[in-house]
Parts: structure tokens; sequence; C-alpha cells
């Protein structure tokens, strides 16, 4: 089979080189070339692979990088199940990374030069911050001039959150607010971090802070073992230490030390800092420091929005068609950071009963750790947004976390609490914790184990499961610590795993679910009444829960 090359192509393109065999590419809309999109489709019926492993992250700064994340992955996947022989699927959209974070991908020049221009942007960096926001080009400038100047006033730092407001915005009415929340029927709807809205200078000197933790976090992990806090029997209506009523039975193990002492402190966090805080009033070097971490923060919010998104009206029917067209293919989705969030909702927009995906691994996702409750701690009604996943796939959910990603465990707290949020007796860690820190929280369908043990027994008749997977995602500097450290062959192997492409692990579920459910041999629905009107699947409204708005309401330019 010929192609053009992944690398300089756009969507649909196929190649045998070592990493994605083909692409698709979405815009930030979902909304992906047709012509493209079925090219690639008819060259997967004529290979007619027995696996699809679709694989989904956040590395978009050019074609070179987010190509070698993909090689590098299908590399150790294909060196675990070397007789397999799963064919990759790539998935582009408009999302970037800042390369001063550790990646073992990214090119040490790369890194280096980032790193040398902090608290600016690199010229890199900001050509990639540029391509991420098209219809934003004037205030992506107006901030990188901003960061390269640093002027030591106040009004200066207030355009700079000006212009961070302009970059992010969207109209409340507009569909695609909703995809900001991982929460289902909130009694409130709330879309807008706080981070947008509160008084900048205060928000940067917040950040600055955080960037010193998350350095002195690092040297901390380095110097001790980790520790956990094991699952537990609730006692009858006993506050647990985390201050949310007696659901240990469904949380997941927790850090035992959080990287912040702000993280486990009660009471109102309606601003980041303070009205009138004069802290840092003369600091200014450390605010700018700071700046760039809110500027970090902010690109990140419209990431996890963009990602659902194209999850939901991107990903999702494409899935549909690949389904139909692949009747006897296995569908296995892997995301990591942002891209964990993409690929989860697209899985949320399968029909309920649906047998397209065959798997979902979750590496380090950036998403809420109740995306998957089945009722918010928090809320008097609601669950999560991912809440009965379980039941429009027909193989496992994999969330991976770990206690040394700085990323989720530090920065995702401060960043994603919303406008007017009181964490009451609970701390930030608790209510705006990440799934890729800690695992799925408060979801009863959920079980936890760590990598070694699921490795060595496989995953027997459990369908949902938090690994923790500390043992090797550990390698990494301030400010997002190990939340890239995911490629690495013991995760390949768990994906593996989950896949069904190792002989344990497909005969435990065979035993569970019968072989014909695991193994792909019946037709799937691949989206069956979600038609358009033109033979291509919809995103499903959810049952019982909000629908996620008509197509056309939600692809206004972001």
């Amino acid at each position: 089979m010929t192609g053009r090359a992944h690398e300089a192509s756009g969507s649909g393109s196929w190649t045998s080189g070592g990493g994605a065999h083909g692409i698709w590419e979405f815009d930030a809309r979902g909304e992906i070339d047709a012509g493209e999109r079925d090219r690639l489709i008819a060259a997967l019926r004529e290979e007619d692979p027995r696996d699809v492993v679709v694989l989904a992250h956040d590395w978009h700064n050019d074609r070179a990088l987010a190509a070698r994340f993909d090689e590098l992955f299908a590399q150790l996947l294909r060196a675990e199940v070397p007789g397999a022989a799963p064919t990759f699927v790539g998935v582009r959209w408009p999302v970037m990374r800042f390369p001063d974070e550790s990646a073992p991908h990214v090119p040490e020049e790369t890194r280096r030069s980032a790193r040398a221009a902090l608290p600016a942007l690199d010229e890199a960096t900001a050509r990639a911050l540029a391509a991420a926001y098209p219809e934003s080009t004037e205030a992506v400038e107006r901030l990188c001039d901003l960061l390269a100047r640093r002027p030591a006033a106040h009004p200066a730092l207030d355009d700079f959150g000006s212009e961070l407001r302009r970059m992010a915005e969207l109209p409340l009415t507009d569909a695609r607010a909703e995809f900001a929340t991982d929460a289902e029927g909130d009694a409130l709807p709330q879309h807008d971090p706080v981070i947008l809205f509160d008084d900048t200078a205060a928000v940067c000197g917040e950040f600055a802070t955080a960037l010193d933790e998350a350095h002195e976090a690092v040297e901390a992990d380095r110097r001790r073992p980790e520790r956990t806090e094991e699952q537990e029997e609730p006692a009858g209506g006993q506050v647990s230490h985390h201050g949310t009523l007696a659901e240990s039975a469904v949380l997941g193990p927790r850090a035992a030390d959080p990287p912040s002492p702000r993280l486990q402190e009660p009471g109102p966090t309606q601003t980041a800092g303070g009205f009138g805080s004069d802290r840092y009033e003369t600091d200014y070097a450390d605010l700018w420091r700071g700046a760039h971490e809110l500027l970090r923060q902010v690109a990140g919010h419209t990431f996890r929005r963009r990602a659902g998104v194209v999850g939901a009206y991107g990903l999702a029917p494409v899935l549909g068609l690949l389904a139909q067209a692949l009747p006897q293919a296995r569908i296995h989705l892997v995301g990591h950071g942002f891209g964990a969030r993409l690929v989860a909702f697209a899985v949320r927009c399968q029909p309920e009963g649906s047998r397209t995906v065959s798997s979902l691994v979750l590496l380090q996702g950036a998403l809420s750790h109740f995306a998957f409750a089945d009722h918010m701690p928090h809320q008097m009604r609601g669950s999560g947004v991912l809440a009965d996943c379980e039941h429009r796939m027909s193989g496992p959910i994999v969330c991976c976390y770990s206690h040394y990603d700085l990323e989720l465990a530090l920065m995702h707290p401060l960043a994603t609490r919303m406008v007017g949020d009181s964490a009451s007796i609970v701390g930030l860690d608790r209510k705006w914790g990440a799934l890729g820190h800690d695992g799925a929280q408060a979801a009863a369908s959920f079980t936890a184990t760590t990598l070694d043990e699921v490795l060595r027994h496989g995953m027997g008749d459990r369908r949902c499961l938090n690994v923790d997977v500390s043992a090797v995602v550990r390698e990494g500097d301030a400010p997002a610590g190990a939340h890239h450290d995911v490629l690495r062959p013991e995760l390949a192997r768990l994906v593996a795993l989950s896949a069904g492409l190792l002989g344990e692990v497909r005969s435990g579920v065979e035993e569970r679910n019968g072989v014909e459910e695991w193994n792909g041999g019946e037709e799937r629905d691949g989206g069956e009444g979600q038609g358009d009107g033109e033979g291509h699947p919809r995103p499903a409204a959810r049952s019982g829960g909000r629908t996620n708005g008509s197509s056309s309401d939600a692809r206004g330019g972001e």
C-alpha cells in the first residue's frame, strides 16, 4: 500500500513507516476533510487489520514532533506484541505543549532553547502557540510581546490578563462552552476557571509560588520512597481525611503528601490570591515568571475544552464509520494528557450498548478525577461526564496515574477551580484533582491496582481499573514533573494487555464477556441510529443527561 508520509501530509494519509500508519486531522471544531477521512478508511479496509490502535496526544507543536511521539509509542507496543502487528492511526488536532517541560521525545536543543528564553517564549514556542490559535493571532502576539518586555508595572499585568481572556473566551451560548466541565447535570453550570477573572497580579504570584513548590517537590520525591494511602472500608457517616463523606470504598490510593500544603487548605477559593494583595507588588521578576505559567495553564484550559469538542464531534463519528468498514476489527483508543480527554469523549458519544470501541487506556489523563464518578460528592445531583462509558464500549477502561505527575498534582487543581466556587471543608486537590494524579474517584465500577500487579497477573474479570504507574512514570523536572514520562515499555505492555493482544488477558475477558464480544466476532453497530442524513454518524445524546448540542451550534471558530 502506498501513500504520502504522514509527517508531511494532512488527514487521511497512509504510510508503512515506524510510527502511525495513517492520521486523521481535525480542526478546533472537530471537522475533518471528508475525502481524506474516507481515503484512510478505504486504505484500512484494504489492509484488513485485526486490531486498530488510535493514539491521541497533545504534542502537536509541529508535524515532526507529533510524528516522533507516535513513532516511539508504536515501536514500544510492537516490541511487546511482535506477532500481533496492530495497525496505528494517529489523531492530529490543534494543540501544543510548552517545550520547556520534560519530555523524552523532545530534542534536547528544543528544550534548551525554550528554557533559555524563560519567562519569555522562544521563537518555536511562540510559533506553535500562534498555530494553535489561528483566530486569536493578535492576542497571542501581544502576550508574547509582554512576556518579552516584562514591564515593571501592574497595568502591564492587567493587559496580560485581558489578552488571555481574549484568547480563551467563548460566548456562554456557544455549545462548546459545555465541554469545559467534567461534571454532568450541574445545578449551576460552570465553564470558566477563576484564573481568568481574578486579579492577574495575584494569580501570577500564586503560580510563581507553585513553580517554586514544583521544584521543591521534584527534589523531595528524588529523596524519599513513594508512599500512598491504600483503600479502606468507610465508617458509617464518618468524614474522611480529605473532608468528603465516607467514600473510601470507591476511592483509589491517594498520595500521602500533597506537593503543596495549599491544596489541602479548606475554605473559600473564590479568588486565587485575594484582591488587594501586595505580597508580590515589587517583585516583578517573580510575577512575570508566574505569568508564563499562567499562560500555560490558560492554554491548557482551552485545550481541555477543545479535546472534548474534537472527541465528540470529530473522532466519535469517524470511529463509527471505521467500525462499519471493518466490522471484524477491534478498535483500541489510547490517549495521553489532553489526548486522554479527547478519546474518552469519543467513547462518551457512542450509543449505549455500542461495541465500536474495544478498549480505552488513559495515560496521565488531564481531566477531573471525578469524570467517571457515579455521583459528584460535592454536588446535590449530577455525575461525572464519563460515568457510563463502560456501557458504550465492549472492553476495559484503564486509567493510569502517577503521584510524580506535578502538572496534574499541583497545577491542575490551581488552574481548574471555577468562578465562585468554595471548597468548603475539602481542599483543592480533593475537589479539583486530576485523573492522572490519583485515578478515577467516587466510581464504584473501578478497582485500584498497581502496574506490577496487573502485569504479573493480568486483568482477570475486572472491567474498569485504576492503575498506579508511579513505579515507572516518575522522571521529569518542574513544572510538569513526570507528566510526559509515558514512553515506557511497561505502559506499552499494559496497553497490549488491555487490548487483548496478550493471551492471558484475552482469555480472561472471553470467560467474562464471551469470545465474540472481546474478539469482535460479530458486526458492531458502528454508530447505528446516529445518522446525519448522509450515512455519517453523529455524537450520541446522553440518556438522562445533557446533550452535546447540535453540531452546527458547536462549530463556531475558536
